[in-house]
């Protein structure tokens, strides 16, 4: 496993990270959709994303 270090985010990474969001999130947090996640996104501020990567390169968390 490896942490990676980004300020921006492909369309895979923030698929990937809407299916852990809503895997670990109740019911009244969950994503419908990427814009969703998008509006999430976009209303924080000087953001750093940090990923976990398995040895596939598939985000753990």
């Amino acid at each position: 496993m490896i942490i990676i270090e980004t300020q921006v985010l492909s369309l895979e990474q923030k698929d990937s990270l809407m299916q852990l969001w809503n895997n670990e999130y109740p019911v009244k947090l969950n994503l419908k959709n990427i814009e969703d996640f998008e509006l999430y996104l976009n209303g924080l501020s000087e953001t750093k994303h940090y990923l976990l990567l398995d040895d596939s390169d598939e985000i753990q968390g």
